[in-house]
């Protein structure tokens, strides 16, 4: 339970910090006149996101004003390409973007631009475990070099 508390605490203090900094004006955020807006994506290989969508959401908004939209998709591959991603404007009407997903084998590049794009522009994003090695379009190595793309860094 203590790691649990911990989690959210990281979870609670990373969706302040970057909304702080996010491009939309952000008066009253968090406030009951203008709740936090959040996607909580999940899905992919080797973790139980069926509890952890769960426990995140009622974590977080006992402790702040959050509406969550939780897209839980993709089963438990590694190389699929989640329906909501199909969607060019897939993060239009959020604050922040909580990516809690396993999809480390999606190499398109077109793909992970389309997943990174938003954050680029000024969306904040929060990435949990997995989704710090998820679509990667290639090895940082001699041969690829700045062509590859990590999730991570693009953010």
């Amino acid at each position: 339970m203590r790691n649990v508390s911990a989690v959210l605490l990281v979870i609670l203090l990373s969706l302040s910090s970057q909304l702080v900094e996010a491009a939309e004006p952000t008066a009253n955020l968090g406030t009951p006149q203008r709740p936090i807006r959040a996607l909580l994506v999940c899905g992919g290989c080797c973790h139980d996101y069926t509890r952890q969508k769960q426990i995140i959401a009622k974590g977080v908004s006992a402790r702040a004003n959050v509406i969550w939209t939780i897209v839980q998709q993709g089963g438990t591959t590694t190389n699929t390409k989640i329906p909501l991603y199909r969607d060019k404007n897939w993060s239009d009407g959020f604050d922040v973007v909580l990516h809690n997903e396993c999809f480390a084998n999606v190499p398109d590049k077109d793909w992970v631009e389309n997943i990174i794009r938003p954050h680029r522009e000024g969306l904040p994003a929060i990435l949990i475990h997995c989704a710090m090695h998820s679509y990667r379009t290639g090895e940082p190595s001699a041969a690829e070099g700045a062509a590859a793309i990590y999730f991570l860094v693009g953010c």
